[in-house]
């Protein structure tokens, strides 16, 4: 059993201050700190740590950082073949961190802005041998839309990660088994495909179930520190609460989102429910949140069964 992640990477840059400016005003102290990121390439590291069998999928420049990215993901055991290095710059982003733990992020999307539907489609071979496809939204529309077709092609199960929220037809919502939204993507995507049904008083649990009725899919939409919500299409659109598992301290929410979505696709690939992988993957975000940067604060396997007592769902790989 494979999990495919198709996404972005980059170089992060982190500010670390006690407060974010307002606009037009310099905050100086802050400390700053450069590793690696990019939605795709952290999920595919959080999911090699939990013991998956990982290949990425996404675009380098030609810069320096291209091969500091490829020893990074043969270090963590992922597989590279399928990942394009393309004229241009690596993509980067600037996250600035407060004291609460909480981020603002901004994306220079370098040649991941060049990152074509014709680039995915030429390793068809990455999705026949994969059996989930976890696809986040740093890359174009049309790649995305790409990525979810030849995963539905070649029977994979289909995760869409909508960060940010995309534009998907009636046609593309039918090749997604299972989406991943925070509240604001779930508000986004109902509002793209029937402003009627959202209003931004409703709450969570009514929004992740019109979500699931709306597109007939299991939704998992994560709420913050209140935990996630988990609605079926089964179930007609009731979601259930998934309780938060309450970190020791909050330092740096920036990888709790990708730490999370690493974790339900692996226990996703292992035959675990939605409602079931939800669960392991509180955790695994819950654990991400204790330390600054994400690389550095994505949990083993082992990790979490020590921290926690929990057993990351077997893959029949690592």
């Amino acid at each position: 059993m494979k999990l495919l992640v198709v996404g972005g990477y980059g170089i992060g840059l982190s500010f670390f201050t006690k407060r974010a400016p307002a606009d037009g005003e310099t905050v100086s102290g802050a400390r700053m700190s450069e590793e690696h990121g990019g939605k795709g390439s952290n999920q595919a590291v959080a999911a090699s740590r939990l013991g998956a069998s990982v290949g990425l999928m996404t675009a380098l420049g030609s810069d320096k950082f291209a091969e500091q990215a490829k020893k990074m993901w043969q270090k963590e055991g992922i597989e590279s073949i399928h990942v394009d290095q393309l004229n241009g710059s690596t993509m980067m982003g600037c996250v600035i961190t407060d004291s609460s733990g909480e981020n603002r992020i901004i994306i220079a999307d370098g040649v991941l802005a060049d990152y074509s539907a014709g680039h995915v489609r030429q390793h068809e071979e990455a999705f026949r041998e994969a059996d989930c496809v976890l696809v986040s939204c740093e890359i174009p529309l049309e790649a995305v839309r790409s990525a979810i077709e030849m995963g539905r092609k070649h029977g994979c199960l289909v995760i869409l990660n909508p960060a940010p929220a995309p534009k998907l037809s009636a046609e593309d919502w039918k090749n997604i088994d299972v989406v991943t939204p925070n509240r604001t993507e779930a508000v986004q995507l109902l509002r793209d495909f029937d402003p009627a049904r959202v209003s931004k008083d409703l709450p969570s649990s009514v929004l992740a179930g019109r979500v699931s009725e709306a597109f007939d899919i299991d939704v998992v939409m994560t709420n913050g520190g209140q935990g996630c919500l988990v609605a079926t299409s089964e179930l007609k659109g009731e979601a259930t609460t998934i309780f938060p598992v309450e970190p020791e301290r909050v330092v740096d929410t920036t990888g709790a989102g990708d730490s999370f979505n690493g974790a339900l696709a692996t226990a996703m690939l292992a035959g675990v429910s939605a409602k079931e992988a939800a669960k392991f993957a509180v955790h695994n975000g819950a654990f991400t949140v204790e330390k600054e940067g994400v690389i550095t604060a994505l949990p083993t396997k082992d990790q979490l069964k020590r921290r926690y007592g929990v057993e990351a769902p077997k893959t029949n790989h690592k």
